[in-house]
């Protein structure tokens, strides 16, 4: 149960920070914070204290940079949904956004140029089918291909073939460059097996399965998951200063909407900082799974704040 609280928690907070993205207006001047003084005053009228409000503030709700990690979204680029976000909305926010790349969908941007942006450039497709060819599965993909010249040809194709060939969803470049390759590999082509429909079933059903078992394991994916942390809850950064130009940014939003007498408590919280009774944090660096040194907030125990102090202090010395 603990499990599934967090996972819809996260799911709670996804949700809060899309409401929040809508609140601001991308057509007006990028300095305006119309959209920031519109949430954060209407959930301070509605009892939420100031303090949780600035710390939801400083957290990845209010974080839409390219900095901060997001896991995407699968959508049907051909079909209309009017509730949906258009893509370029996405990917202002720094969202990927990832779509199947078919025939559709050719035909869909060719019929619309304002949509060029989004056909992957052939050297892309070219890559990825090369991968394809240069597997162990490769006699797979030239039995498939078989078959699918064999339709072409106006003979008969089981329903098996279709799903793994999938011909509806076949692009263009795709089908010209598998061409290519296919007429390379004379001898593939000529051996052909009598049990090649009770192969397809069996390597259907054995995709499907890995299919369920990969997307379970990638569901129970912590996020940024790749760096080893004591703490889960700390927030990694490229860069320690990367930290503190977010920090004085989201400062300057925050002064917008306070009163004078919070700003005076702010200034004087900052003119004589507390060094016992508040949180200290350190910077440590780390290497990512992929070799990638990044950097880390590390939280101090009270009990070690003077030791950590002095340590600082005898280093500027």
């Amino acid at each position: 149960m603990i499990n599934v609280a967090r996972d819809w928690f996260s799911i709670w907070m996804g949700f809060l920070s899309y409401l929040i993205a809508q609140t601001v207006n991308y057509a007006n001047d990028p300095e305006d914070n119309a959209g920031l003084r519109c949430w954060y005053r209407l959930l301070l009228d509605r009892g939420f204290s100031d303090a949780w409000l600035s710390g939801l503030m400083g957290s990845t709700v209010n974080s839409f940079d390219a900095a901060t990690p997001r896991a995407g979204i699968v959508m049907q680029l051909t079909e209309q949904q009017v509730a949906r976000p258009k893509i370029k909305w996405f990917l202002a926010h720094h969202i990927p956004v990832w779509f199947v790349w078919s025939k559709r969908e050719e035909e869909a941007v060719a019929r619309d140029c304002k949509l060029a942006y989004l056909r992957p450039p052939n050297e892309v497709l070219q890559r990825a089918l090369q991968c394809i060819f240069h597997s162990p599965s490769f006699p797979l993909v030239m039995l498939v291909i078989k078959r699918y010249y064999n339709l072409t040809l106006g003979n008969p194709v089981n329903d098996d073939t279709l799903k793994v060939l999938s011909l509806d969803l076949v692009p263009s470049f795709v089908v010209e460059f598998v061409t290519s390759q296919f007429l390379k590999e004379d001898e593939l082509c000529s051996n052909d097996a009598n049990s090649t429909s009770l192969f397809l079933k069996e390597f259907l059903k054995r995709h499907n399965t890995e299919t369920h078992h990969s997307a379970e394991e990638a569901a129970a994916l912590p996020s940024q998951g790749m760096v080893e942390r004591t703490n889960p809850d700390d927030r990694i950064f490229n860069h320690w200063s990367d930290y503190f130009s977010r920090r004085d940014k989201l400062q300057k939003e925050l002064e917008t909407v306070q009163t004078r007498e919070e700003r005076q408590r702010r200034a004087s919280y900052e003119c004589n900082p507390l060094t016992k009774n508040t949180k200290m944090y350190t910077w440590e660096r780390v290497n990512s799974s992929g070799g990638v040194k990044v950097y880390v907030r590390v939280h101090v125990k009270k009990s070690n704040h003077q030791n950590t102090l002095a340590c600082y202090e005898d280093f500027e010395t």
